[in-house]
This record gives structure tokens, C-alpha cells and sequence, in this order.
């Protein structure tokens, strides 16, 4: 599913390669999965300007649009409906609440929980469905320079949270 969302947005170089080779237990068919290089830094490597900030709020909003049209005979495989990640699946962290004993925070965690699933859980099915990247962040920003004091996003990394979502959820 990842190289079809990478497909669907364009970005070059992930490709599907089978071959056969001898690692000391005989030779063997392998599945290997080759990327290309995305030149670049994470974006927490470099000072933000606010252009900066704006390309990465414009990049999330095309991706964002893209994936909306995206069709594809897999798109089921993201209806990941308890992964931990999906934001809709808040009232999974429960289970981790005695991690936080004797912490303050375990109360507004707990009541952070408790309104999510009495505020918003109501209202999912009113919520336009969507594919969300799952880990869109600093970390997973690539930018290149782009002049002698500015940067450009050169590429977006790490597919591997992505889940169908709702549209709402997408400006975390």
C-alpha cells in the first residue's frame, strides 16, 4: 500500500525487485524492496521561517488532497480499526493509564480520554473519511537549500502509519 500512496503522489524511486541469491543456506528466491535516496535534512536540522512553515502546511494539505482521490483495490488494508496510532482510537490508550500512576498527568489524561469518547466518538460517521499519513512530523520532513539562507521541502518519508481516517483529523 505504501508504494501505491508513493505512486499516487508522484514521488520517484520505490521499486519491487525479486531475485535469487546464496546468503550460506543455498540459493533462495528473496523479495527486496529498493528506495531511492531523497536528498535532504530533517526540517529540525534548520531555522524555521514562517515560508518554511507554510510550505510544510501547504505540502500536508496537497497530500492530503491527493490521497482523497486516491482509488486503489487495496485501500481496504488501511482500515487498521485498533491501531494504536489512528486517531480515532484514543479510547484505546485506557489500557496504558497505570503506566501513569502516581503521575499528575494520569487525570488529564483520563479526562482528556473520557471527552474524546463523549464529544467526539458521537460524531465520527459525520466526519468526511480520508487516508492520513499517520506520521507526518519533523522528523519525517526532508528539506534541501534553496538559495543562501532558505530551504525547500525535498521529500516526505515513513508511509508506514498510514490508515484511513477521518479528514478532521489531519491537522493534529
Amino acid at each position: 500500500m505504501q508504494r501505491a500512496v508513493q505512486g499516487q503522489l508522484r514521488k520517484p524511486g520505490l521499486r519491487e525487485e525479486q531475485g535469487r541469491g546464496d546468503c550460506g543456506f543455498g540459493v533462495q528466491k528473496y523479495l527486496v524492496r529498493l528506495l531511492t535516496f531523497l536528498p535532504g535534512t530533517t526540517i529540525t536540522q534548520v531555522t524555521c521561517t514562517p515560508q518554511l512553515l507554510y510550505e510544510v502546511g501547504r505540502t500536508a494539505a496537497t497530500m492530503d488532497a491527493v490521497l482523497l482521490q486516491m482509488e486503489h483495490p487495496h485501500l481496504r488494508a488501511l482500515q487498521r480499526e485498533n491501531f494504536i496510532w489512528r486517531l480515532a482510537s484514543v479510547p484505546l490508550l485506557e489500557q496504558f493509564l497505570p503506566v501513569l500512576d502516581g503521575d499528575p498527568l494520569q487525570e488529564v489524561v483520563k479526562k482528556v480520554i473520557e471527552q474524546f469518547k463523549t464529544r467526539v466518538v458521537p460524531k465520527l460517521n459525520s466526519f468526511r473519511k480520508c487516508i492520513n499519513h499517520g506520521d507526518f512530523n519533523e522528523q519525517n520532513i526532508l528539506v534541501e537549500p534553496d538559495g543562501p539562507s532558505s530551504y525547500r521541502i525535498s521529500g516526505i518519508l515513513d508511509f508506514g502509519d498510514m490508515s484511513s481516517g477521518l479528514e478532521d483529523f489531519t491537522l493534529y
